[in-house]
C-alpha cells in the first residue's frame, strides 16, 4: 500500500534555478508569525502549491502592507482516497444523513482514509513545535502554546479545510498526551485561525476558529447529504426551471417555480461558522443559473473586482477584514500573548469611520442566517411529514 505524505514549501524570490520561487522546508520555525496555505486536492505539484502561496503573498501586500513568511502544502495522496476521507468526516460528525452514503463509507473506508499519514507529517512540520518542546516530549505553558499557535494564520481552499480539521484533531490528541487539561486544550485550540474558501469538510464542529466563505452556486465543493444542502439543491433546480420558463414564455412553469431569493447569511458557531452568499460573480445574461462558473469555487482571493456581485463584494470585504485583523493580532504576539478577538471584532475594518457600518451589515447577515435555518427546518419537517403519510398509506394498502 502506498501511504500518503506531504511537503511544506516557503515562498521565496525566483531565480534561474528556482523558477517558482518556492523552496521545500523540513519545519516551520515555532517562534515566527507566518501564514500557511492549506490548498485544495489539486495541490500535488510545486506549481500549484506555489500558486496558493503567491496568492497570499499578494494579499499580504495589498491588505496588511507587511512581509512575513508564507508557506504552502503539497500533497502526495498515495492510496489515500481523499474523497472518502472527507465523506468519512461528514459521517463521523453526523452531518451526512443519506443512508446509502453512510453505508458505503462504513463498508469501504480504510484506515488510511480515516487518518491519512500526511496529516501526521503536516502536524510534525507545522504544529508540534507550537505546542511542545524537546522533540515533542514536553508540553509548553498554556500561555506560550497559545502565543505560538496564534502566530500562525492558516488560509485554506476546499480540501484544505478538511486538513485543518484533521490537524485540530491531532492537536487535541497530542495535547492530551502531553498533559494539557481540558480547559487548557480549549484555550490553545481557540487561537488557531483558518480562513477557508469553499471549505470541503464538516463545519461547526471545530474548537478552532475555522471561518468559511461559500456561495450557493459553487457546485464543486463536496457537501454532505442533509436537509440543508438538499433544500439548497431543490431551490437551485427550481430557479433554473423558472429562468427557462421566463426565457421561453412558459406561463405554467412560471407559476410553478420560484426564483431563489437567497439573502447573504452568516451561520454562527455550531451552525457552521461560515458566510454564505448566493453567488460571487454576475451571471452571463443568456445563461443565468444554467451556467457553471468555476470561479464560484476556484476564486481564492479577498480582492474585489467589477465582476463581483454586490454580495460577493461584501463577503470579500469581510474576508479581507478578518485576514487583516488575524495577521495584525499574530504580529502582536511577539511581545507576549494577546488573545484573538471574537468574530464580531474580526470583521471590522481598520478604518474607524467604517466600523459601525460593517457591524450593522454583519448583524444582518447573522439574522438572515437564522431565518434561512428556519426555512430549512420547515422544509425538513414537510419532508418528514410526507414520508410518514406515504409510509402509512402503503401500510394500509
Amino acid at each position: 500500500m502506498r501511504l500518503s505524505s506531504a511537503e511544506v514549501g516557503l515562498r521565496t524570490d525566483k531565480t534561474e534555478e528556482n523558477k517558482y520561487g518556492w523552496v521545500l522546508v523540513d519545519q516551520v520555525p515555532a517562534n515566527e508569525p507566518c501564514v500557511v496555505y492549506l490548498g485544495g486536492d489539486s495541490a500535488t505539484e510545486d506549481r500549484v502549491a506555489n500558486g496558493y502561496a503567491k496568492e497570499i503573498e499578494q494579499e499580504l501586500e495589498m491588505t496588511v502592507d507587511c512581509h512575513m513568511p508564507v508557506y504552502s502544502v503539497k500533497y502526495r495522496f498515495g492510496d489515500n482516497l481523499y474523497e472518502w476521507s472527507r465523506r468519512y468526516e461528514f459521517v463521523k460528525h453526523r452531518q451526512d444523513l443519506d443512508e446509502d452514503s453512510v453505508k458505503r463509507v462504513n463498508r469501504y473506508v480504510t484506515d488510511e482514509d480515516k487518518n491519512p499519514r500526511y496529516i501526521d507529517e503536516l502536524y510534525q512540520k507545522l504544529v508540534a513545535p507550537r505546542i511542545s518542546q524537546n522533540c515533542g516530549t514536553e508540553r509548553l505553558s498554556t500561555a506560550e502554546a497559545c502565543r505560538r499557535v496564534r502566530m500562525m494564520t492558516f488560509v485554506a481552499h476546499c480540501h484544505g479545510a478538511y486538513v485543518a480539521q484533521k490537524l485540530e484533531d491531532k492537536m487535541q490528541d497530542e495535547m492530551k498526551r502531553l498533559g494539557y487539561s481540558l480547559e487548557e486544550r480549549k484555550a490553545v485550540q481557540s487561537q488557531m485561525v483558518v480562513l477557508a474558501h469553499a471549505p470541503a469538510g464538516p463545519l461547526g464542529v471545530s474548537k478552532s476558529q475555522i471561518i468559511g466563505f461559500k456561495s450557493v452556486y459553487d457546485r464543486e465543493t463536496p457537501v454532505p447529504g442533509n436537509h440543508f444542502y438538499d433544500y439548497i439543491e431543490e431551490r437551485r433546480q427550481e430557479e433554473k426551471k423558472r429562468f427557462l420558463a421566463e426565457k421561453f414564455h412558459d406561463e405554467q412553469d412560471i407559476k410553478d417555480n420560484r426564483w431563489f431569493d437567497f439573502k447573504p447569511c452568516y451561520f454562527a458557531g455550531k451552525q457552521g461558522n461560515f458566510f454564505m452568499i448566493k453567488q460571487k460573480f454576475e451571471w452571463i445574461k443568456d445563461e443565468g443559473p444554467c451556467q457553471r462558473n468555476k470561479s464560484e469555487h476556484g476564486n481564492i482571493s479577498f480582492a474585489v473586482s467589477e465582476r463581483h456581485t454586490y454580495d460577493g463584494k461584501v463577503m470579500a470585504m469581510f474576508g479581507k477584514s478578518i485576514f487583516y485583523n488575524a495577521i495584525h493580532n499574530s504580529l502582536q504576539q511577539v511581545n507576549g500573548f494577546k488573545p484573538l478577538p471574537p468574530i464580531e471584532e474580526l470583521i471590522l475594518p481598520p478604518i474607524e469611520q467604517m466600523k459601525a457600518r460593517y457591524g450593522e451589515v454583519f448583524r444582518q447577515f447573522a439574522e438572515n442566517g437564522k431565518k434561512f435555518r428556519t426555512e430549512v427546518y420547515n422544509y425538513a419537517r414537510s419532508k418528514l411529514s410526507l414520508r410518514r403519510s406515504t409510509t402509512n398509506a402503503g401500510a394500509e394498502r
